[in-house]
């Protein structure tokens, strides 16, 4: 028997992107699928377009509910699915022509907990697409040694089909209210997986455009990418399952990321009393960064930036006002 496979799809305003997207699934060869459609409370057309795909095609079923974000929409799609694997495709995205034939193909050979692939990049302003990244086979392994296997691990929970049991078994679904919970499933998910594989060939394009919520550079969404990577460096502390050095690397390129969302911030801001406020802010979430031996070498005004940090928000801020004004 072949088996089912749910493509899960969160829609929240996505209007002018919506049928491209659904088109590239409903469309496909292979045939034994559902489609999940989540409106997270749309308030474009989004919701219309959605009802306009159930009338068209029997697999298709849609789900409303008040804005929750893409974690808790993508939990309403687990929680509904009935297929035997799951994919979880973003609405301003789409998937590659026989996608669902080459991945059943994979399956009917080994069936595997997880499946994993690459992606094209579709830049909006350019309408342009990039090489596809990090082309890799890696063969039957765990999670732990599919990670060590990576010549770069991509977090991005569309790149991979998941078995349903396995996430059922595991109770794995994502956490609400992160803004990166792609990293915080996978990390949570990996060190559990017996029998995975990554096939050398980029199935997903995702689209980056301006205006999405990873784009924007607004104080209040700065927070709120400081709080998510924060707690995937409590995470990445407290997994067992992983190989240490992994996780220490992912620690400290979360922690890395913050002082870079910081020190952008301090660039552009006028406000000394906001700089001091953002600051205080981002010492709340992470109190002390690491200091690596090799800073110095590698940067003086790194390894000074580092050391006012840990000093505290008034010295880092006029350390910024200074190199501005010079």
């Amino acid at each position: 028997m072949t088996p089912k496979i749910s493509i899960i799809i969160p829609v929240y305003n996505v209007a002018q992107y919506l049928g491209q997207c659904i088109d590239s699934v409903m469309n496909q060869s292979y045939k034994n699928i559902e489609i999940i459609l989540i409106n997270d409370g749309s308030t474009d057309t989004s919701s219309s377009i959605c009802e306009s795909y159930v009338a068209l095609d029997s697999r298709i079923h849609l789900f409303h509910q008040v804005n929750g974000g893409l974690s808790v929409a993508r939990n309403t799609g687990l929680k509904n699915a009935t297929g035997d694997y799951i994919w979880f495709v973003d609405s301003d995205d789409w998937i590659a022509p026989d996608a669902l034939e080459l991945l059943f193909s994979t399956l009917q050979s080994m069936p595997y907990e997880v499946v994993g692939f690459s992606n094209f990049d579709y830049y909006e302003d350019k309408d342009g697409l990039t090489e596809a990244y990090n082309i890799q086979e890696i063969n039957k392994t765990t999670g732990t040694d599919f990670i060590n296997q990576s010549s770069f691990f991509f977090t991005s929970a569309c790149c991979f089909i998941y078995s349903h049991q396995f996430l059922k078994q595991n109770k794995l679904q994502f956490a609400p209210g992160l803004m990166h919970e792609d990293d915080y499933f996978n990390l949570s998910c990996f060190g559990s997986i017996s029998s995975c594989c990554k096939l050398p060939v980029a199935l997903y394009y995702y689209r980056r455009r301006q205006g999405s919520i990873t784009t924007a550079v607004n104080m209040e969404n700065l927070k709120k990418r400081v709080v998510s990577y924060s707690k995937l460096i409590d995470l990445c502390k407290r997994v067992d399952n992983l190989d240490p050095n992994f996780l220490k690397n992912k620690r400290l390129a979360y922690e890395k990321v913050i002082i870079y969302l910081l020190n952008s911030f301090l660039e552009g801001a006028s406000s000394f009393n906001s700089k001091i406020e953002f600051t205080r802010f981002v010492q709340k979430s992470l109190p002390k960064v690491t200091i690596l031996k090799t800073d110095y070498n590698y940067s003086k005004a790194i390894w000074l930036q580092k050391k006012l940090y840990n000093m505290g928000a008034f010295f880092y801020c006029s350390y910024f006002t200074i190199v501005k004004k010079g």
